[in-house]
């Protein structure tokens, strides 16, 4: 997927990038509406030597968005469920109520899943990042300084 953006910083190999619409929505504004207006910010690769204040597409791998949502949202709740699950069954052995063994594992859970969150930002986003694949020329559409 292709986006236009705005570079704001630039660190290194890495550049932080304000994004707006997507390529292929004819501006509906619709991404915009779900972040209250604000543009999001993403980290990038800069191979293009882009600089601040660029006008710049970034492409992100289709696989990105899917893993990134899995990631930051299925699996904390995920986790919660299984926590909750567990903590209803066994912790009444240990003389804890079902329902509140079931909230104490919830919670253990959920905290475990935000360490393997850190862990994956760590290690999977670092080596998925989106990349800036070109800079757009402000004279015309489609031209590019790449």
């Amino acid at each position: 997927m292709r986006q236009v953006g705005y570079v704001v910083a630039v660190e290194g190999e890495a550049a932080e990038v304000a994004l707006g619409e997507h390529l292929e929505c004819e501006r509906c504004g619709a991404c915009l509406a779900m972040t209250a207006r604000k543009r999001k910010g993403i980290k990038a690769g800069n191979g293009v030597g882009a600089g601040v204040g660029d006008k710049v597409e970034v492409e992100t791998a289709p696989g990105f968005a899917v893993a990134a949502a899995f990631l930051l949202f299925i699996l904390p709740l995920a986790a919660a469920a299984a926590g909750a699950l567990a903590g209803y069954r066994l912790l009444p052995a240990a003389g804890m109520a079902g329902t509140t063994g079931a909230a104490v594992m919830a919670a253990v859970f959920a905290a475990g899943a935000l360490v393997l969150l850190r862990y994956a930002d760590k290690v999977y986003f670092s080596r998925h990042r989106p990349e800036i694949v070109s800079v757009l020329v402000p004279g015309g559409p489609g031209e590019r300084r790449s």
